[in-house]
């Protein structure tokens, strides 16, 4: 069987596309293939089945990050093709003409910040140069793979790809993982998690660094809601970024710290959604919305 080498930030079980990196990973692995993996972090499990080519995260930034991983990328994106083998990245973060999984268009989105001048300028430098290498790695793909016809379509409408190199193939969930629970269990896991036990709770789940996920929307609405005496729904707030200092201090100032909790970064999210009972999902763009679907 040729071998594979997989370009990603991440092969891991938490995050939407780390997630998906990391089950075409484990599947070609069960095949039986030689499977390469260049990346800032790989699940234990992976490491020991996969071949992992680990890029160091320069200063734990995504960013600053991307430039060594398409340098390495490439550095063995040519091993892996003079051995026959094939080669798949991710939009901007490696350019190497073969395939391309598409997880995110970031011409389809300008990302808004408003947490200090600073990180407004770090938003915008980084926005347009991931939208260059975007550009440059999609229109060279020999096959691009979306995955949502919303984002087979903003990848024809920006000009990044020719819509017959374009194929859209949807995410899956693990059924095992995924799924409503029974009464009693959404007791004994409100209990395990310390929620509340009669009340009825809402998730809200996406990074804060920016206005992307529409959590000022729902802070809105949910002041607006809490002046009713009747609602009596406990919001859970599940995600980090550059901007929940700002929310925690207009949670005090609005008085709801006993209505919205942050939790920051959970690992147990499949728990805290079968505990709770509904999803607020407010997004301003979203390529494919896995945590709806989960």
């Amino acid at each position: 069987m040729k071998p594979f080498l997989l370009v990603a930030a991440d092969f891991i079980k938490t995050g939407g596309m780390d997630r998906a990196n990391y089950a075409l990973a484990d599947y070609l692995v069960r095949q039986g293939a030689e499977v390469h993996l260049v990346s800032h972090r790989v699940e234990p499990e992976l490491q020991q089945s996969a071949i992992w080519h680990p890029v160091p995260k320069v200063a734990n930034s995504n960013f600053l990050g991307e430039f060594l991983l398409d340098r390495v990328g490439q550095q063995w994106a040519r091993r892996i093709s003079q051995r026959g083998g094939q080669v798949l990245v991710n939009g901007g973060n490696c350019g190497w003409a073969d395939v391309n999984w598409v997880h995110y268009v970031h011409a389809a989105y300008q990302p808004e910040s408003k947490v200090n001048r600073l990180q407004q300028a770090k938003t915008a430098i980084t926005h347009s140069y991931f939208r260059r290498t975007e550009q440059r790695n999609l229109r060279q793909a020999r096959i691009v793979i979306a995955n949502s016809e919303r984002t087979r379509s903003d990848l024809v409408k920006h000009s990044l790809a020719a819509q017959s190199k374009v194929r859209s193939i949807y995410y899956g969930i693990d059924p095992e993982v995924f799924y409503p629970a029974t009464p009693e269990e959404v007791r004994s896991l409100r209990q395990q998690l310390n929620l509340p036990l009669n009340r009825p709770i809402a998730v809200f789940i996406g990074a804060l660094s920016d206005r992307r996920k529409g959590f000022d929307v729902l802070f809105e609405a949910w002041k607006q809601l809490c002046q009713d005496p009747a609602w009596n729904v406990q919001l859970l707030v599940i995600g980090q970024g550059a901007e929940v200092p700002i929310w925690k201090q207009r949670l005090i100032e609005a008085g709801l710290v006993d209505r919205i909790q942050f939790l920051g970064f959970r690992s147990d999210v499949p728990d805290l959604l079968r505990a709770s009972d509904c999803l607020i999902a407010p997004t301003r763009y979203e390529a494919y919305g896995l945590g709806v679907h989960e």
